[in-house]
């Protein structure tokens, strides 16, 4: 801890004590920037699944839209239009999801964001 408090003394340009007592706070919002980095990565992931099945479902179902012509068909073409709308729902629940995990990022870790600027 002692190397890593030099360091963070040297960085800022303050005295090693002063870095001992800002190393709890800087080990807090560190937490909370990788917590936040976790969920906007999840979300991304998330974004990227639900637009391939939407892309895919959606396809398949304005092909058997044209040709549902018997009632399974027209089941099997309901089923689609119901996964497409749920995997639209869950793409928009995703952009606000990484939209506010950033924005929180950027408030609960002031400090992390300064020193990977200076870095």
């Amino acid at each position: 801890m002692e190397q890593l408090a030099v360091k963070i003394a040297e960085l800022l340009d303050i005295t090693l004590e002063a870095a001992i007592e800002l190393y709890p706070v800087l080990r807090g919002q560190y937490i909370w920037y990788v917590i936040f980095g976790n969920v906007i990565t999840f979300g991304m992931v998330a974004l990227v699944l639900s637009l391939c099945i939407f892309l895919i479902v959606g396809f398949l179902y304005s092909l058997g839209k044209k040709d549902a012509y018997s009632e399974s068909d027209k089941k099997t073409v309901e089923t689609f239009r119901k996964i497409t709308k749920t995997a639209l729902v869950v793409m928009i629940s995703c952009v606000v999801i990484v939209l506010l995990a950033n924005a929180l990022r950027m408030v609960t870790a002031t400090d992390i964001h300064l020193l990977m600027r200076l870095l």
